[in-house]
């Protein structure tokens, strides 16, 4: 159940911090607009380091996944590996259905 902790939470705070936006601002970010708000900029980079850490994981996860198949005594772990790459896709994708004017400056 560990392997799906990361993905949610990286969910959770995405999705807080475009909720975050949305209020401070009360409108959606334009083009090349910058954060002036320290709390804003603060929320901004926790959601990119997360989702940062969750495409890095892929790789980490990939090397572990081939490991567990070439070793006997790590087989149990493929299975975790599995759900870990699901949830991450899944929560990738998740990023994706915030809503447009959003995705557009993020995205810029």
């Amino acid at each position: 159940m560990g392997a799906g902790i990361m993905p949610v939470i990286s969910i959770a705070v995405f999705y807080a911090f475009v909720v975050h936006v949305r209020l401070s601002l009360g409108r959606w970010p334009g083009f090349n607009e910058t954060f002036t708000s320290g709390w804003l900029r603060f929320h901004h980079a926790l959601a990119e380091y997360l989702s940062l850490g969750l495409m890095a994981s892929l790789y980490a996860i990939g090397i572990m996944t081939l490991l567990s198949f070439a070793f006997k005594s790590l087989r149990f772990l493929s299975f975790s590996c599995l759900i870990h790459m699901v949830f991450v896709g899944f929560s990738l994708g998740s990023f994706l259905l915030a809503p447009h004017p959003f995705l557009n400056w993020l995205f810029d």
